[in-house]
């Protein structure tokens, strides 16, 4: 689309005068209108001509109608005690919320539309800091985005405060923003939108994973939308009034999507996620949608690729705090780094990212030197970048800032001037080339710069290169880059190097390995076959550890790390052979008769097999064992592309099948183990190790079990829960019955032959029929009429009437009645038909034991308690026993001279002093 402001959109330089004369802006100050804030609080009710209304891009869903009740009746919970989030909105006016105030003031003494380009930031100074700017980071669109949003909000960016808090403000914008877009040369996402097309005047996008994306073509070799939806930056559950409504795209048969249904990273910080978008709008616009319909526009309007990145910088909350805040009231280039990237950079936990900060630095520093600042502001608001600051300055990675090095970072200068524009060189090109700027000479594709031992080898940051730690991928182990300057070769790494080609996991450097030596140079001892050794981590070759699928005559057998013979111990990043890996397949250490000896230890690999020679077996590439738990960052987020892609006189290359680089992040598994992606599975994380159960402390608590003699305790691998009770296994029957059983009443009928009866649970509970000899007599008894002469009246419990059903039986036979008195001691005694149907007499001389309340456990986590009636042996642990055993073992406890509660009591006691016996078992 054509741009909103009167420049050409592409101009041949953006440095098109040296005359301050000539206006920063294409806007005429006379049409801008007027803050449509009347008020940044509804508190106490809005002045005249303007409502209390809703902050739609405060992070909150808010309506109108919940910010009503602050002004209208003085209402004091939420919304209206939360800053920022009900304002008074000023009639006829764009609807733009206020932005979080810094406490401090605008200086009065400047004219009403000021910005730093009116001093401070002149076109010199812009060229000078960033010299390679392309559009639409142009310096004109720069001031009208700063001039357009200042006019639109009471808290401005560069306005506030003194002189030195503008121009600190503003190199800390500066420095950070010239990060996140590559030196403003790009408008879009790389990963996302680096391989475009325009179809029709629309630009379609070819999203693409880093593994896929060749940096140095721009070329994506693999969509993310070709296969399954692309949903990237689309949080589907944020709808309006708080995001623009988005859902999954579909990309066509080439894998390209239109990039205005993704909201991906654009502009001068990147700004992404379908509500950060709509809040830019809002604040940008005063009309919500104008993005969500085309979120394209922040890569292509020059005022809103500057815009959004404004936005961002003043009304992004994070931990309460905004980027601008951060600047002038805490004065912390730190804190404004932790609201950005802090997720990734507050602390870098090695690889790109750790490099990423010093670059970062590096750009702060350039900004403020140019811009005349006599000290930094204070770094210590993000997470080891004082460290990171330090460490850069001393080895030349961040050289802008050696001036500021010792300085008082954080103090604040009265005396600050910005300096006068004819100390700037007139362009980029006549200023000393850094590894951030690219001179106009240098041979190399945009994003890469020259090595100085050989100008045509190009890479990202040629101060990786001869630091002591292999970067395995072209371009840097190339030929024309010197194999990476000898880091990939034991024989070749230069020991004097930052890292010394000798770094240990335990080490100051561990966190940035491994390195691995994948050796492709020819004249060395320990070089590999580059075509035969592929899909592999290169990093892993020669760490010390035996990686079974790297164990193969192409990959040296594994760098040499799989035999102990070869192993080497100075330069390997892990302890050789830890945890008895070593697996020595190399035939210059392992024999064929230890590979038939039956005593060899076993190993991943086949078996060799006898012959002429070692035969060489591939192994389907698999995570190896000790890897899964272990983060594995490099120095480079992605890889670069081929060294052939750097010849200016070739045609692009063929592109061979890419080898998958996956992300550095790992996931974190139950049990606090970590795994990695796996680039063999489409980057998908490896599987998390199975966790092996551990018990669980459980409450020293029992449950009585049905049926008496059995208590179960809980069970520490159940989440301790109680075990399971025994069921009874019941009495057999002649046919089988999947229904339910009814359960009846336990009385009987006495026929008149004398023979008992019970009820018949399968006919509704009535009593059996009597036998056919005779009739019935007598009505049902269900309790005996007389004691026995010799003993004392006792009440006879006939509960246990179906448990003795066999000598019932043999009773009634007699023509006795069929009663039963229940002993002292527990037993059941009958009628005697040849003593006149007296009860037997009760068996009194037999001893029956009072036993203490102790429990043994059984193996299958159940309890048994002692039986009185067996000299206080313990019950049996068998489970199966039948109805009559288990009743048998209840009555015995009974005969115990031992109540339930007094029983229960004792068993407490018992437990609460054997706890340590419980839980081993005893």
């Amino acid at each position: 689309p054509s741009p909103t402001t009167t420049n050409n959109y592409y101009p041949t330089s953006t440095s098109t005068s040296t005359t301050q004369d000539v206006s920063p802006y294409s806007i005429d100050k006379s049409t801008l209108g007027t803050v449509s804030v009347a008020s940044e609080s509804c508190n106490g009710g809005c002045p005249d001509s303007s409502k209390c209304v809703g902050n739609q891009a405060a992070g909150q869903l808010i309506e109108d109608s919940d910010c009503h009740p602050c002004s209208a009746s003085g209402q004091t919970w939420w919304p209206c005690d939360v800053p920022g989030l009900c304002w008074c909105w000023k009639d006829g006016t764009d609807r733009i919320a206020p932005a979080p105030p810094s406490g401090l003031e605008v200086d009065t003494s400047l004219e009403e539309h000021y910005t730093v380009c009116d001093d401070i930031l002149t076109r010199e100074a812009f060229d000078e800091i960033a010299p390679n700017a392309q559009p639409p980071y142009t310096y004109t669109g720069l001031c009208d985005a700063i001039l357009s949003y200042n006019a639109h909000h009471a808290e401005k960016f560069g306005v506030m405060g003194d002189a030195f808090h503008r121009a600190s403000e503003l190199a800390a914008f500066l420095g950070n923003t010239l990060h996140e877009s590559a030196e403003f040369e790009a408008p879009r996402e790389y990963l996302m939108c680096g391989d475009s097309k325009i179809v029709n005047g629309e630009v379609y996008c070819k999203p693409c994973d880093s593994g896929s994306y060749d940096w140095g073509t721009h070329k994506c070799s693999h969509s993310l939308a070709s296969s399954a939806g692309f949903s990237e930056y689309c949080q589907s559950s944020s709808k309006p009034p708080e995001a623009c409504s988005c859902d999954t795209v579909q990309g066509g048969g080439d894998g390209y999507v239109p990039a205005k249904e993704m909201f991906f990273g654009r502009g001068a910080i990147q700004l992404s996620w379908n509500y950060n978008y709509r809040g830019a709008s809002t604040a940008l616009t005063g009309d919500p949608d104008k993005f969500c319909e085309n979120p394209d526009l922040v890569a292509t309007e020059e005022k809103y690729a500057w815009g959004a990145g404004l936005y961002f910088w003043m009304e992004h909350v994070k931990e309460g705090t905004t980027s601008h805040i951060e600047c002038l009231k805490n004065y912390n280039f730190g804190g404004t780094l932790n609201n950005i990237n802090g997720g990734l950079e507050c602390p870098a936990h090695g690889g790109w990212h750790a490099e990423a900060v010093k670059l970062r630095l590096n750009r702060y520093c350039r900004a403020a030197k140019v811009l005349g600042l006599p000290n930094l502001l204070k770094i210590d608001g993000c997470a080891g970048l004082d460290e990171k600051f330090n460490s850069c300055v001393g080895d030349g990675s961040c050289a802008e800032c050696s001036d500021y090095f010792g300085k008082n970072t954080g103090e604040h200068s009265y005396s600050y001037s910005p300096p006068d524009s004819s100390t700037f060189t007139t362009s980029g090109a006549e200023r000393p080339a850094t590894i951030e700027e690219k001179p106009s000479e240098s041979p190399c594709p945009q994003g890469y710069f020259s090595w100085e031992k050989n100008p045509s080898c190009c890479v990202p940051n040629p101060n990786f290169i001869g630091d002591g730690a292999c970067d395995p991928d072209a371009p840097y182990n190339t030929e024309v880059c010197g194999y990476d300057g000898g880091d990939c070769c034991k024989g070749t790494c230069f020991s004097g190097s930052i890292f010394g080609c000798t770094t240990k996991n335990e080490s100051q450097f561990g966190d940035y390995g491994p390195f691995g030596f994948y050796c492709v140079d020819p004249s060395q001892e320990d070089s590999i076959d580059r075509n035969a050794c592929t899909d592999v981590r290169k990093d892993s070759i020669g760490d010390g550890r035996c990686n079974p699928e790297y164990n193969t005559v192409g990959c040296n057998y594994d760098g040499g790390d799989c035999c102990e013979e070869s192993c080497d111990t100075i330069h390997s990043f892990y302890q050789c052979g830890l945890g008895d890996s070593f697996d020595c397949r190399d035939p210059a250490f392992f024999s064929e008769a230890e590979a038939d000896n039956p005593t060899h230890k076993p190993t991943p690999m086949p078996t060799v097999k006898s012959g002429s020679e070692l035969t060489t077996v591939t192994v389907t590439s698999t995570p190896a064992p000790t890897k899964t738990s272990t983060p594995q960052p490099s120095k480079a987020s992605t890889p670069p592309p081929t060294e052939e892609a750097f010849s200016p006189t070739s045609k692009a290359p063929t592109p061979s099948p890419p080898q998958t680089t996956c992300h550095k992040d790992m996931l974190e598994c139950e049990g606090g183990t970590f795994v990695t992606r796996n680039p063999d599975d489409n980057c998908e994380f490896y599987a998390c190790p199975p966790v092996e159960e551990t018990s669980l402390a459980c409450e020293d608590e029992l449950l009585e079990c049905p049926g008496g003699g059995h208590y179960v305790g809980r069970d520490p691998t159940n989440g301790c829960d109680f075990f399971p009770c025994p069921e009874p296994k019941p009495e057999p029957t002649e046919v089988e019955s999947t229904e339910t059983t009814t359960r009846c009443d336990e009385d009987f009928l006495r026929c008149s032959g004398g023979q008992l009866v019970f009820r018949n649970p399968e006919d509704s509970c009535n009593f059996f029929p009597c036998p056919e000899t005779g009739s019935e007599t007598s009505k049902p008894t269900p309790r005996p009429t007389q004691t026995p002469a010799s003993l004392p009246s006792q009440t006879v419990d006939t509960s246990m009437a179906g448990a003795v059903h066999d000598k019932l039986s043999a009773y009634s036979a007699s023509g006795c009645n069929a009663e039963l008195f229940r002993c002292p001691n527990g037993q059941f005694v009958g009628r005697d038909p040849a003593n006149q149907c007296e009860y037997f007499p009760c068996k009194l001389d037999v001893h029956i034991s009072e036993c203490s309340a102790e429990l043994f456990r059984c193996s299958n986590g159940r309890y048994v308690g002692r039986n009185p009636a067996k000299e206080c042996e313990y019950f049996s642990c068998e489970v199966d026993g039948d109805i009559s055993e288990l009743s048998e073992q209840s009555a015995s406890m009974s005969s115990a001279a031992m109540t339930h509660e007094k029983f229960t009591s004792n068993l407490n006691q018992s437990l609460r002093t054997h706890k340590k016996g419980r839980q081993t078992g005893s």
